[in-house]
């Protein structure tokens, strides 16, 4: 079992997603705050995301924290260990 520690986990959230909502709901009910579990929100802007989805906030110009990325399926690629990148 993973013991909830600071810079363990970063979570990105639509606003658009009802999951979403239920994870960050469920974060505020346990004390979880933004000092244990970092978060991204995303924007959902299929004109920005390179297939047609979330997309980093425009306050982040560098992209996500994490990996630099500019939306989620770059986080993905950055983050799955195949070459060329995520395939889900």
């Amino acid at each position: 079992r993973l013991v909830a520690e600071r810079g363990r986990y970063h979570l990105y959230v639509g606003n658009a997603c009802p999951w979403c909502h239920r994870v960050t709901l469920t974060l505020a009910l346990r004390g979880l705050g933004p000092d244990v579990v970092s978060v991204t929100q995303l924007d959902d802007d299929p004109m920005r995301a390179s297939r047609g989805g979330w997309a980093m906030p425009s306050d982040l110009p560098k992209g996500d924290p994490i990996f630099g990325a500019p939306d989620l399926k770059g986080v993905y690629d950055r983050a799955s260990n195949a070459p060329g990148g995520f395939s889900g």
